[in-house]
């Protein structure tokens, strides 16, 4: 395996496991607002939780790049 092919199956999978904790996210706050998705207009945090998922799916790519060499090609464990 070379070193592009794991950084890319690392990048693939921390996108992936972002992309869950952002559903889960979205899914308890709605749990929260009563059961309904109104608070995505009510609540004026649309610049917040925008520049939150950009953050969130930028460190996955970064962290997920660096995890899948580590792991893939190093052999590291922790």
């Amino acid at each position: 395996m070379t070193p592009e092919i794991a950084k890319n199956i690392g990048t693939k999978r921390a996108i992936q496991s972002a992309t869950i904790g952002i559903l889960i996210m979205l899914l308890f706050i709605t749990v929260l607002a009563d059961g309904s998705f109104q608070w995505m207009v009510e609540w004026s945090y649309w610049i917040n939780i925008i520049i939150g998922i950009i953050i969130f799916y930028l460190l996955a790519y970064i962290f997920g790049k660096n995890a899948g060499y580590e792991i893939l090609i190093q052999k590291k464990k922790r």
